[in-house]
Parts: C-alpha cells; structure tokens; sequence
C-alpha cells in the first residue's frame, strides 16, 4: 500500500455500507453482491480521515464474493473492472479502467461519446462535461463504469 506523501505510513480499515450490493475485503477489492443498487465503501485511516466512493451494482444472482471461473473457451463468468465509477476534471484527461478476471478480448462501448471516448484498451478520454456510462463487454456479460467529466 502507497500512502501519500511519502513517509506517511498507517492502515486503512474498508466498509461498504451494504455488502449485498457491494462487499469490500481488508485489500480494498470491490467484489459485486446478490442484489441491484447504490452503496458506498469507505475507507478509514487512523485519527478518523475518510475517503468514500460510491458504488453501482447492475448483477444480480451472483454470491458476494464471486470467484473468477472461467468457461471452456477462456471467456469470464466473473470479470470486474478497476473501478466502479471516477471524474476526470479537464477536456483530453484519461485513465484506463483494467479488467481482471478474464483473458478474453474486452468489447468497449460509452453510452455519450460526446462525454467521454473509450479505446480498445479501456482508456477513457474526456470529451465533454456531462456524465456517461463506459461498458466493458466480455462473452455476452458486461460491466459498466459511471464516468464523470467536470471542467
């Protein structure tokens, strides 16, 4: 764990305020839960700093903390992304939300292209203000990520 600045050192102790939606491990690993909606995970460092970072879950049906099990043809019943939502804060901004889980090819697609741009790798680019959602599609299952362009 990198703590800034540097020299700082500590621990962060992760909650999600509903684990059915969204459960957090002592790693800060967001795993989807058994039911649809919004949560949020906090995290909480010594003398009571926190940081949040809600959480949208769109999958249903699935245990709290699923396992990545791959089918026959290498594609992911359980694949997650980076990150579950994040802002960039000026016009040609990126970041590249990572997939893990799967080694099957990632389909990428943005439900407002004059909001923010995906590539083929997952780097997302801000286009314009507003709000977008990025999917990543693998095998016919997808994820989404909240994607918010402010400047």
């Amino acid at each position: 764990m990198v703590f800034s600045p540097a020299g700082t050192t500590g621990s962060i102790t992760w909650t999600s305020a509903d684990p059915e939606i969204a459960s957090v491990d002592e790693n800060g690993t967001v795993r989807h839960g058994t039911k649809k909606g919004n949560t949020t995970i906090t995290a909480t460092m010594a003398g009571g700093v926190t940081q949040t970072c809600k959480v949208y879950n769109a999958v249903t049906g699935g245990a709290a903390a699923p396992s990545a099990s791959a089918s026959p043809s290498g594609e992911s019943k359980d694949f997650s992304l980076s990150r579950a939502d994040f802002t960039l804060s000026k016009k040609g901004e990126s970041y590249r939300i990572k997939v893990s889980g799967t080694d099957a090819a990632v389909q990428w697609s943005t439900s407002d292209a004059s909001v923010a741009a995906v590539a083929e790798d997952g780097t997302v680019t801000a286009v314009g203000n507003g709000t977008c959602t990025v999917t990543a599609t693998v095998g016919g299952q997808s994820r989404k990520c909240i994607v918010r362009v402010n400047f």
